[in-house]
């Protein structure tokens, strides 16, 4: 995948031309100058400007079918100047796997005795990331649960929190598990380090992100960091499959945030942080690698909370709500 050409023409103004009072073009000018868009072109950024305004008809349909006050809000996001195929395209990344290589788990029909649930309040996660126009949302999940599910295990809730590296997995993960920013799969890749680590040999070990840095492209792999700066790869790609969203709960208690699979939407391009995302508002087709941090059955519709890799900037910084219980975008099932 190519990261989309914004920044080039730094000083061009967008309302050249056309009627200033024009209360669209003043929007569109607003978001340029918030998100600080820089088009390549001004041919580039009329193109821009007409998916906005389509993508605005877009918001006002989604909230206009919203059927309760509970339902996930929408508005202008970062993402309002992009087509949503082409979105969906860039910002996801997972493949269907050549074989189920995720551990298969004891099905449990019990609900947990606690009620709620919620990991982000325990110190293992940095700052969400984003992985830019790149399909690498099976990378950056990875890393982020292993380094939750390391700091869970041995409660080290304090001191210093220094993100893993997903660039690392992009660059140095080879085929058919993983395609660099075409996708990959987060069981496969998983296993693959798995399996290195026993036969001690290969890509076993995760360099810190200020040894090897993200860049949202494709890279040479590199073997360059020292000892202390990288981390032996120690978690689980759990299968929670199916219908019963129990396991989803006692594995979130018993091992720590885990990764979820989901199919994204128009409502997930444009959330703007409020309400929660409902089965009716996005796909089961899942298409991008998430990680299922904590849930809360206490309230009238229960959620789960995920941590996306959209930045955090995006969302309630980085993170959104899925109703519980119902498979909402395809959470539960196996890909």
């Amino acid at each position: 995948m190519h990261k989309e050409q914004r920044q080039v023409e730094a000083s061009q103004p967008s309302g050249i031309g056309h009627n200033i009072t024009d209360p669209i073009r003043n929007k569109f000018d607003i978001y340029r100058k918030k998100f600080n868009w820089q088009y390549k072109s001004k041919e580039y950024q009329e193109k821009k400007f007409e998916r906005f305004k389509k993508n605005l008809d877009k918001i006002n349909k989604i909230k206009g079918n919203r059927r309760s006050k509970y339902d996930a809000q929408v508005h202008v996001t970062k993402f309002t100047d992009t087509h949503p195929q082409k979105f969906k395209v860039h910002h996801s990344g997972i493949l269907k796997p050549n074989s189920n290589a995720a551990r298969r788990i004891d099905s449990t029909t019990r609900k947990p005795k606690c009620k709620k649930l919620q990991w982000t309040s325990k110190h293992i996660f940095p700052e969400a990331r984003d992985q830019l126009y790149c399909g690498s949302c099976y990378a950056i999940s990875i890393a982020d649960m292993i380094l939750a599910q390391n700091r869970a295990e041995s409660r080290n809730f304090d001191g210093h929190l220094e993100p893993l590296s997903a660039q690392y997995i992009v660059d140095c993960l080879s085929p058919p598990d993983a395609f660099q920013c075409n996708g990959g799969h987060p069981a496969q890749v998983l296993n693959q380090l798995s399996l290195c680590r026993n036969n001690k040999s290969g890509h076993c070990m995760l360099p810190k992100e200020s040894c090897y840095k993200y860049t949202g492209e494709n890279g040479t792999c590199r073997l360059s960091c020292p000892p202390e700066q990288v981390q032996v790869i120690a978690a689980d790609m759990l299968d929670i499959h199916g219908q019963n969203e129990m396991d989803i709960m006692a594995n979130l208690l018993k091992w720590g945030p885990v990764i979820g699979i989901v199919g994204i939407s128009e409502t997930w391009q444009f959330y703007n942080g409020s309400g929660v995302m409902r089965p009716h508002q996005c796909t089961t087709n899942q298409s991008h690698a998430v990680i299922v941090t904590g849930y809360d059955y206490t309230t009238c519709v229960p959620t789960y909370t995920v941590r996306n890799s959209w930045g955090a900037d995006w969302g309630a910084q980085g993170y959104i709500k899925l109703e519980a219980g119902k498979n909402t975008c395809g959470i539960a099932q196996s890909n």
